[in-house]
């Protein structure tokens, strides 16, 4: 007995003496890093935080800890910046250095640093200014991004005539309305309503998201090496091998269908580039660029346009006096005879407010994308090193007014501060 209680004893020591060293080897990593919340060993923050309710648990930290605070989530230590000034002094005044994407577990898993969104350096820069180029150019070519986007508007209206006016939910039909006009802008393509391979395709990239918001993801994200053969991250891994088997069919038949002085689309002018550089070792264009990239456009841009399109029913369906002075304004400035066009904004300033408003209100990505630092910095008074994650309150006015969204008529601030404001400033700018 008394052999069995030295041995429950040394093994007491020794654990505790692990966990203090543990302790003491992770506060000497944040040292002069920004304060926040004492981390439990292994486990850090992730007990004092909601996972699930990960913003508004963050916004309460920084209620604590300031407007740079610092959390460990898991093995990743996080830098949080809070409030707008801190963001834009960060991510505009000092871009050089914060311009660097974060990157966990999932991302790297599926995206390898590759593509527009989660890369780095001069990879980014390529990427990005190729992007930006190709979407300007299609935006003024013979076949504009506007010309697609009311092409898709007509098959919707006749998605929406099926119901005869019966009570229907608009979710399926808006996403594959905002599917398609991406389709149209990467592959060229339309499809109908009802092609299985586009509804497969749709139905992937929906489970993409459901399962990256899943627990054994996050639990993988914080915890790479322990829960790396989770059920979550091996399907997430095969729904997104799904899309790239998708995009690499349509690759093959663009191809074989390439015409060098007429490109249709974003895969005909990354195709060209690449033959353009076929002799450059270390050219970025290469289909592992390509396939990531075309992922990142149509993923990203179905899920954030439909959400904020759903919304916008949602919000304006409850306020009636709202809706009504937009569709005056659209009676005014377009009328029923013809379809809008770009050049109509300029006149349509309570609709450019309300669209504001919504999606101020609707606060589709509250964190935005993580960022990094390129370099080991100095911010207020912070060391910040190279190899930190920051993640960014980004929206952070739509957090930090949500319970006077909740006490008010959330278009109040509408018509006191958009009308007032904005709508002045629109008076100027068209009478100058």
């Amino acid at each position: 007995m008394e052999l069995g209680g030295a041995s429950t004893l040394l093994l007491a020591v020794c654990v505790t003496a692990l966990i203090f060293l543990m302790t003491w080897i992770s506060s000497n990593k944040r040292k002069n890093m920004p304060p926040g919340p004492a981390p439990l060993p292994f486990v850090g923050n992730i007990l004092q935080v909601n996972m699930k309710e990960l913003p508004k648990s963050l916004l309460k930290l920084a209620k604590v800890h300031g407007d740079i605070f610092t959390v460990q989530l898991g093995t990743r230590t996080v830098v949080l910046l809070h409030g707008y000034d801190t963001v834009k002094e960060a991510l505009v005044d000092n871009a050089d250095v914060f311009s660097n994407r974060g990157s966990a577990a999932t991302v790297k898993m599926l995206f390898n640093d590759y593509g527009i969104i989660f890369s780095n350096g001069e990879r980014w820069k390529v990427m990005r200014r190729f992007s930006l180029a190709t979407l300007k150019n299609f935006s003024m070519g013979k076949r504009s991004i506007e010309e697609r986007i009311l092409e898709e508007s007509q098959h919707l209206m006749e998605e929406f005539r099926k119901t005869e006016g019966s009570p229907c939910d608009p979710t399926y039909p808006l996403t594959l309305a905002v599917s398609n006009t991406i389709c149209s802008i990467v592959f060229g393509e339309h499809f109908d309503y009802s092609n299985q391979t586009f509804l497969g395709l749709l139905e992937a990239i929906k489970e993409i998201f459901t399962l990256a918001r899943s627990r054994s993801l996050q639990l993988f994200n914080n915890f790479p090496r322990l829960f790396r053969h989770l059920s979550g991250p091996q399907k997430l891994l095969q729904k997104v091998d799904k899309v790239k088997a998708f995009v690499k069919d349509k690759v093959n038949e663009h191809e074989k269908t390439l015409d060098k002085d007429c490109p249709r689309d974003f895969i005909d002018c990354f195709l060209l580039k690449m033959e353009e550089e076929k002799d450059d070792p270390n050219t970025e264009f290469h289909f592992e660029n390509l396939f990531v990239s075309v992922i990142n456009l149509f993923v990203a841009g179905t899920e954030t346009t439909s959400t904020t399109l759903k919304r916008s029913l949602t919000i304006l369906t409850k306020y009636q006096d709202v809706l009504a002075k937009v569709q005056e304004e659209i009676d005014n400035v377009i009328g029923r005879d013809r379809c809008p066009s770009i050049e109509d904004r300029n006149r349509m300033s309570y609709m450019e407010a309300v669209i504001h408003e919504i999606q101020r209100v609707s606060d589709i990505a509250p964190l935005g994308i993580a960022h990094a630092t390129a370099q080991t910095t100095i911010f207020r008074g912070y060391t910040i090193p190279k190899v930190g994650r920051i993640l960014q309150l980004y929206n952070i006015l739509s957090l930090s007014i949500i319970s006077v969204i909740h006490l008010i008529e959330m278009f109040g601030y509408l018509h006191n501060i958009a009308q007032t404001k904005i709508l002045k400033n629109k008076t100027k700018k068209t009478s100058s």
